[in-house]
């Protein structure tokens, strides 16, 4: 009689699913920008691409929270939207770089676009009270996007269409974690109605407040990073030493995330989220002190210190904030205004200063704004910061 599988725990599924989804995004999202590049395309053109996805993001997420909090189970939503993604990534590999790739950048707004935050969702759904530890579960996704990054890094000078099948292929692998986690039945959770009031029902004044802070934080930091790889290689740096400083930010990620858990116990999210911001606004500062290459890489680093706790911060802020029958509505809202939106204004406003200027008259732009950004979240953490605080002292650390 064949032995029972070893059942796996709800941290497992999750720290799996996180895995295969950074493997498929460090296996293209790097590179994208610099493979248009390669082709020929200008700054701007670089920036409207940029934009364009985000614009249809911005749009369209909160809908596909809507749906998948109506479905009951918005593992099946985030199944078709991967498969749709990893299917349309790999048509676009055969074709040339022209003015379809526009298209491209909007198929991959309404497709891609919403995956970060449904998996955000399922996360802290799946993880329960035990979510403080979200950190331990989300530093895999930074071990698969270093080790997909830095091999794809030397992979594009042999083929540079390399990014578009390795992400397809990797598609399926995403599918089939995340199938394995429970669905919002299993655990318990109410569906929501799918009607657009929802929305508005999960705008609370702290809400709304909240994601106009993130914003102005975002908007600042997206716009100096849509274009680090294109400016990197305008400073000499080849494609293996752009794919090195992806893959070692990431990796210092990993032992920030394990400690998380401990500083969200101690501090709360609120009060971490504002120190991560202000430690982000001086790091893009850094990189007008950094004219070459390593220097940049070295800059660049530094976000494995911030980028972790920024994130598992404003997960967490977000899952006190929405009602619970409206959690997934929660996340692509914050996807929506607290990221993707970011990405639309300063993927234009970047490649148009990128042009007219320089690198470094960007990143002092954007390191002013996102300066103002770190302000906006301590005012709003000396608001409302004892809301999300008070609410999440009890778990255990």
């Amino acid at each position: 009689m064949a032995p029972n599988p070893v059942p796996r725990s709800p941290a497992f599924r999750v720290s799996v699913s996180y895995l295969a989804l950074f493997a498929a995004m460090g296996s293209f999202f790097p590179f994208i920008t610099l493979y248009l590049q390669e082709a020929g395309w200008s700054g701007t053109a670089i920036g409207i691409y940029s934009a364009i996805g985000p614009l249809v993001g911005m749009l369209i997420q909160p809908v596909w929270g809507l749906v998948g909090d109506a479905m009951g189970d918005a593992r099946k939503l985030f199944s078709l939207l991967m498969g749709i993604t990893a299917l349309t990534v790999l048509i676009f590999g055969f074709f040339p770089v022209t003015g379809i790739f526009f298209l491209f950048g909007v198929l991959l707004g309404l497709f891609q676009a919403p995956l970060n935050p449904i998996m955000d969702s399922l996360a802290v759904s799946t993880l329960g009270e035990g979510r403080f530890g979200l950190g331990n579960t989300r530093l895999w996704g930074s071990v698969s996007f270093a080790l997909v990054s830095m091999f794809i890094g030397s992979a594009f000078d042999w083929n540079p269409r390399v990014i578009f099948f390795v992400h397809a292929a990797l598609g399926g692998l995403v599918i089939a974690a995340v199938m394995s986690l429970p669905s919002a039945a299993a655990l318990g959770l109410p569906a929501a109605k799918l009607q657009l009031s929802g929305i508005t029902e999960a705008l609370s004044r702290p809400m709304v407040l909240f994601l106009a802070a993130v914003f102005v934080l975002q908007l600042g930091h997206t716009s100096a990073m849509s274009f680090l790889s294109v400016v990197m290689a305008q400073r000499g740096a080849p494609s293996n030493i752009i794919g090195y400083t992806w893959s070692l930010t990431a990796l210092i990620e990993i032992p920030v995330f394990i400690g998380a858990s401990f500083l969200l116990a101690r501090f709360g999210p609120a009060k971490l989220l504002v120190f991560s911001a202000v430690f982000t606004s001086a790091r893009i500062f850094l990189f007008v002190a950094a004219p070459t290459p390593e220097t940049m890489l070295m800059a660049h680093a530094l976000e494995g210190f911030a980028f972790p706790l920024m994130l598992v911060s404003t997960i967490l802020i977000v899952f006190e904030l929405v009602p619970e029958h409206l959690r997934t509505t929660g996340q692509t809202l914050y996807g929506a205004v607290g990221q993707t939106l970011p990405r639309l204004v300063g993927g234009l406003a970047g490649g148009r200063i990128l042009d007219l200027a320089s690198a470094s008259t960007l990143y002092i732009i954007c390191g002013i704004v996102t300066l103002l950004g770190a302000v906006c979240l301590w005012l709003w953490q000396q608001a409302h910061g004892s809301r999300v605080s008070s609410s999440s002292s009890s778990l255990p650390s």
